[in-house]
């Protein structure tokens, strides 16, 4: 009865993605402290480029669970256009809000969450660019969009890559995509400098601020946090059954939505490639790393069969999800 009416009801099912993600955020909307505890929040504050102007206010907190929501909806938005997910749609948001809020640590405003709504109309401009012909005005809105993430967002840099991939995947060879793409990527930084030499009168001080994008550091070991491993071994193997039954249903009348969800499965590898190459960051990307996860999970369990294996992969997802919770504040 619940499934069919998260089915029939859009507005139901966002109605329950809003009430889990209220109640998988209760600890950190409650709580006193805007900041969380650690050395997270000060190294993300220092090779931010604007979170240091931030007042340490508690509204921020509620500033990040209203742009997740905002987010966990603007994939069903997505979905309805571009990804052709035509069964048990609802799945797309509830996943959202399963992966990207499970670890309590995520929960508070570090920039990831504007950055995944960049993200998002980002994809939204490069797919709405290649249904609508030649559609450059669009693909400079993509090209801006995932260029500006990293100066919110430094881990997001590589994401900068999914611009040639999804151009050689969905668009036919121009010099214009490319040229676009190119001014489009160039024009938030034209932005930043010319910031710059409006109040110093001098870009050499951009100097300054570009190094704090790059990767640095060695990748942090995840090892001895049992509820951590847990939920990520649940995340594994979930999208190893997902990768291998897309890719064993591929068929010649299904090339449009392979091509749409191979995006995705390019942005899942250059997200995790962010995850390793900004350590300091902790699991702070999870969030915009929940983005390819929902659409290429939420394509295998939607499908029928396997019935067994996709309950055995629910109670595995929220019993790391509860122990992640109950093990952060118990």
């Amino acid at each position: 009865m619940l499934i069919a009416s998260l089915k029939r009801n859009t507005f139901f099912a966002l109605s329950i993605c809003f009430v889990l993600l209220f109640v998988l955020w209760i600890p950190s909307l409650f709580s006193l402290a805007e900041i969380p505890a650690g050395g997270t929040y000060r190294h993300i504050q220092a090779h931010s480029l604007w979170m240091g102007l931030l007042p340490d206010m508690k509204i921020w907190t509620y500033i990040a669970f209203i742009f997740t929501f905002i987010s966990a909806a603007t994939l069903l938005i997505l979905n309805n256009r571009y990804l052709f997910h035509s069964t048990n749609d609802f799945l797309l948001p509830l996943l959202y809000v399963l992966f990207s809020s499970a670890i309590p640590a995520t929960q508070w405003f570090s920039g990831i969450q504007a950055v995944t709504l960049l993200i998002f109309v980002g994809l939204h401009s490069l797919f709405a660019s290649c249904q609508r012909l030649p559609g450059l005005s669009d693909l400079f809105i993509a090209s801006f969009c995932f260029s500006l993430a990293p100066l919110c967002f430094p881990p997001a840099l590589l994401l900068l890559l999914l611009l040639p991939v999804a151009i050689i995947i969905l668009r036919t060879f121009a010099w214009r995509d490319w040229a676009v793409s190119f001014f489009g990527a160039l024009t938030p930084h034209a932005y930043l400098l010319f910031y710059h030499w409006l109040a110093a009168k001098d870009i050499a001080t951009a100097k300054e601020t570009y190094p704090a994008l790059l990767p640095e550091g060695l990748p942090e070991s995840a090892s001895g946090n049992i509820p951590l491993c847990l939920f990520f071994a649940g995340i594994v193997f979930l999208l190893f059954l997902s990768l291998t039954h897309t890719f064993s249903k591929a068929s010649a009348n299904k090339i449009r939505i392979l091509r749409t969800r191979n995006i995705f499965i390019w942005m899942l590898l250059l997200v995790i490639a962010g995850v390793i190459f900004y350590p300091a960051y902790n699991y702070q990307a999870m969030p915009l790393l929940a983005v390819p996860l929902t659409v290429i999970t939420a394509n295998y369990l939607a499908q029928p069969g396997q019935r067994k294996i996709k309950i055995f992969c629910w109670i595995l997802l929220w019993a790391s999800v509860i122990y992640l919770h109950i093990s952060e504040f118990l």
